[in-house]
């Protein structure tokens, strides 16, 4: 993001480990990513709209609209679906027709869809998802604020702290 790039249209699937030692992460495929300077408000963006008939699971209400209005914001709601789906094995949102998938993201509310995390999730973690997963995309937290975050800092120690052997066999 620091470089002006939106990703549109991240999946946990473009997310890569390119170092055994230090095990970074490197996402994959920007086909149908763009520079924010490049966004063009209210226009139809018909390359990207032919890429993506997919069932779009972690993309953010204003993706699904006809005329693309979105900033960065919009990685930080796939990002925040992506670690949902990590740590609950689920999907924040998800319907098999694309227009209830539509409706669901459009109200934004995913509490139930893993009564456990709902129950065990830790309050940062849902702190974090709640500032990520947020319908209006001037309500979300930004990448700077990723970096801050206590949640994910915890979570960096921790991962630091694992064998490598355990990280790998894990993948």
């Amino acid at each position: 993001h620091y470089k002006g790039c939106i990703l549109r249209n991240m999946r946990p699937e473009l997310i890569m480990f390119d170092d055994e030692e230090t095990f970074s992460c490197k996402i994959v495929d920007l086909s149908l990513a763009i520079m924010a300077d490049e966004v063009q408000p209210n226009s139809r963006e018909f390359v990207f709209d032919h890429f993506t008939k997919m069932l779009p699971l972690f993309w953010p209400p204003e993706l699904f609209s006809q005329k693309k209005n979105y900033s960065k914001a919009v990685d930080i709601w796939s990002c925040g679906c992506i670690i949902f789906n990590m740590m609950t094995g689920v999907p924040p949102f998800y319907e098999e027709e694309r227009e209830n998938l539509m409706n669901a993201v459009q109200r934004g509310n995913y509490a139930g869809m893993s009564p456990d995390f709902d129950a065990n999730g830790s309050k940062e973690l849902k702190e974090l998802l709640a500032g990520m997963i947020v319908c209006n995309p001037l309500k979300r937290i930004t990448a700077d604020d990723l970096v801050q975050n206590k949640w994910i800092g915890a979570a960096h120690q921790k991962y630091r702290g694992l064998s490598k052997t355990v990280v790998k066999s894990a993948f």
